[in-house]
């Protein structure tokens, strides 16, 4: 578990519960508090809010930190994913976009130091990247090609950025919609957005002619992503009837 207290001490700490021994990094971990951690064998990676992300090596009892280098204004990072060919990392942030990192340059050193390797930016005409930050999540398509990630658009409203990974142009977004302003022609006004990086199959509505009406099942040649939508702490009481998960679907097989 990641424990910090800013400047007067150890910024990450992991605590093995078996053996009940704890692994302090205190040397280059940076001072700020940890938000997010990741794990990938061996590997921890957290993010900090000052934006850096901090890899820990359990082999080598050692930490090292990377800022975002050029990309110093991107917030503070809040969700880590590891791509499946493990040498790519990817990391979202605070005001909407997001770095994809080259797992490979870890070891290096000096000017060779890791950097991020691609900043996936949403057009600022398009985007408020202040109340953005009531977004978190990241995810990818079924083929790891598409990078997704919510946001506040300019007209406040949450949408999902979609990037593509191998040129990391924005190739689009899709506002978010809960069952409640698809019945009333309403638009939803809900920042704050929580997106699941797990992949579901997509869900349709099945004509029952029993008694027990209509059942859910599985939707053919189609994938999908849950989500939830609520309002910010200090903002107004958020309606019962959409302050719950929901779950967008998009054409496509699962083959992963």
């Amino acid at each position: 578990a990641p424990l910090c207290s800013g400047k007067r001490g150890s910024s990450l700490a992991l605590l093995d519960i078996e053996t009940s021994s704890c692994f302090s990094f205190e040397e280059t971990a940076p001072k700020s508090d940890a938000l997010c951690i990741e794990r990938r064998g061996d590997l921890f990676f957290t993010g900090h809010r000052n934006g850096w992300l901090s890899i820990t090596d359990l082999r080598e009892e050692d930490s090292n930190s990377f800022p975002p280098g050029e990309m110093s204004s991107v917030g503070s990072l809040t969700r880590i994913m590891v791509l499946n060919d493990g040498n790519r990392l990817l990391t979202k942030h605070s005001f909407g976009s997001c770095l994809v990192w080259d797992l490979r340059m870890m070891g290096s050193k000096g000017d060779d130091k890791m950097k991020p390797l691609l900043h996936l930016t949403i057009p600022k005409p398009m985007i408020h990247s202040t109340k953005s930050s009531c977004c978190n999540g990241i995810a990818m398509d079924p083929t790891q090609a598409i990078v997704i990630s919510p946001f506040v658009n300019a007209q406040e409203r949450t949408c999902l950025a979609f990037w593509s990974l191998s040129s990391s142009s924005f190739v689009g977004c899709k506002e978010l919609e809960t069952p409640e302003s698809v019945r009333n022609g309403s638009v939803n006004n809900l920042l704050h957005c929580e997106l699941s990086s797990t992949i579901t199959s997509a869900f349709k509505s099945m004509t029952s002619h029993s008694k027990d009406g209509d059942t859910i099942g599985p939707s053919e040649h189609s994938w999908g992503l849950w989500f939830k939508l609520g309002t910010p702490l200090a903002g107004p009481p958020t309606p019962r009837f959409v302050s719950s998960i929901h779950h967008v679907t998009f054409p496509g097989d699962i083959t992963m």
